[in-house]
């Protein structure tokens, strides 16, 4: 059982109801914050926070929906998949995908073979020092003038890549979950968040922000998700900087789910 299957009043569309939303709260302390248990965290951070009862076995969890023995995270899908929500639970993994299919192109034309795998590697920053070209600002700028079909051509090009590299065999097995989380973050961000994304990752500070992104990417029709997903563990810092920092900054819709031994 998932706290209440009804409409949250958070979101308004189907969801597992929140047991409890924090009210306005002054940014948490981050000395007191670390030690804090992930109900707490999320009050401090202003964000939903929901328990998902299921029953431990060993490193897994028995999951309440499919009967699988599973991690927590597909625990947590698994929940909102009764809801009509589609996601993916590879930790943004749908978002730096998004990065590499809008990139796809440029980065082809302007790269060699080297470089080329180290921007398939997620590691766009480090692959454009790599380059030695040092316009980061083109890059960064891609999200505003990059026609939806070449994005899209992008896309089939980053995923033939990964089948030709034999990586990430898990997540292609979910090619069109992926497909479509990568395409509603396209089309709900809009051009100018996702530059503001872009220039989060690529100038300034930006290695900060490469790890530290939500478990789970959700979406339902025009709405758009992120689930940071706990057991016993707690908000660590570079998952706090993305909660903080970048989330409000974006605009984007973060919760924390705890997964729980159920009563």
């Amino acid at each position: 059982m998932v706290g209440k299957l009804q409409k949250c009043g958070h979101c308004g569309f189907p969801c597992v109801v929140p047991k409890a939303r924090a009210a306005e709260s002054e940014p948490p302390r981050a000395r007191s914050f670390f030690s804090q248990n992930p109900k707490t965290q999320a009050e401090l951070l202003g964000i939903p926070f929901e328990e998902v009862w299921a029953e431990p076995r060993g490193r897994t969890w028995i999951s309440p929906f499919s009967g699988r023995c599973v991690g927590p995270e597909q625990v947590v899908l698994e929940a909102y998949e009764q809801l009509g929500w589609i996601g993916e639970p590879w930790h943004g993994f749908s978002l730096y995908t998004l990065q590499e299919a809008i990139c796809h192109t440029y980065i082809h034309d302007h790269c060699d073979r080297d470089s080329l795998a180290m921007f398939y590697g997620q590691i766009l920053t480090a692959h454009w020092v790599a380059c030695g070209y040092g316009k980061r600002s083109e890059l960064i700028d891609l999200p505003l003038t990059v026609p939806e079909k070449t994005v899209r051509k992008g896309f089939r090009g980053v995923l033939a890549y990964y089948r030709w590299a034999g990586t990430y065999r898990d997540v292609l097995q979910y090619a069109g979950q992926l497909e479509t989380c990568v395409f509603a973050i396209w089309r709900i961000l809009g051009r100018d968040r996702l530059r503001r994304l872009f220039w989060l990752q690529l100038g300034g500070d930006s290695w900060k922000y490469y790890t530290g992104w939500p478990d789970l990417t959700l979406v339902l029709e025009n709405n758009l998700l992120f689930i940071e997903v706990k057991t016993t563990d707690r908000i660590l810092p570079q998952q706090y900087e993305i909660l903080s920092e970048v989330a409000p900054a974006l605009q984007l819709d973060c919760r924390i789910a705890r997964v729980s031994l159920g009563a």
